[in-house]
């Protein structure tokens, strides 16, 4: 039987590796931590865009199919209730909740994925820039500053990736969807 802790270290280990993402060059870095971090591997950017887009869009479809469903039943009276439309349509909003949430779990394991390899990236960066320092710059700054360099701001900026671009990307689809369903609806 396999240890789980074990299982959990190999896959850390498989996210961890083989993964090609160009050392940070000194003259590269002019123009911006932030555009060299979302301009890297950019098909992997752009799957999590997609995958928080089709999140947040199903998300949106299930409750318009409840309304369809309240809809109907309002509609109908007694015994001429359509059961047909009414399965189809609540079945519909419960496939719309799930695709939401499937596709929403989907963007935050390649986001976990893509904060690891970013902390591995920056950290290993800083590193080897950090054994290219002079001892003189080296005395400017004490050393408390360059561990929380490590410690916290590399975590910050995997964040970016991990945490912020999809919740922006779910969040602002709902901003851009809503003045088109109350148009629709009215």
């Amino acid at each position: 039987m396999t240890n789980p802790s074990t299982l959990g270290s190999q896959y850390s280990e498989y996210l961890a590796s083989n993964v090609d993402i160009p050392e940070i060059d000194s003259s590269k870095l002019a123009i911006g931590l932030t555009w060299r971090v979302m301009s890297t591997r950019p098909a992997v950017r752009f799957s999590i865009v997609a995958l928080a887009c089709l999140s947040a869009l199903c998300g949106l479809l299930g409750p318009y199919f409840q309304k369809l469903f309240v809809d109907a039943i309002l509609k109908g009276s007694g015994s001429n209730l359509p059961m047909r439309n009414l399965i189809l349509f609540i079945s519909l909003a419960f496939v719309a909740l799930l695709l939401s949430q499937c596709f929403a779990v989907l963007c935050k394991l390649v986001c976990s994925r893509e904060g690891v390899l970013i902390n591995r990236w920056l950290s290993r960066s800083l590193y080897k820039h950090g054994l290219k320092l002079s001892q003189a710059s080296r005395r400017s700054r004490p050393t408390g500053e360059f561990v929380n360099i490590f410690s916290q701001d590399v975590s910050a900026v995997a964040m970016m990736v991990d945490e912020l671009l999809p919740i922006a990307v779910m969040s602002f689809i709902p901003f851009v969807a809503a003045p088109i369903a109350v148009g629709y609806y009215f």
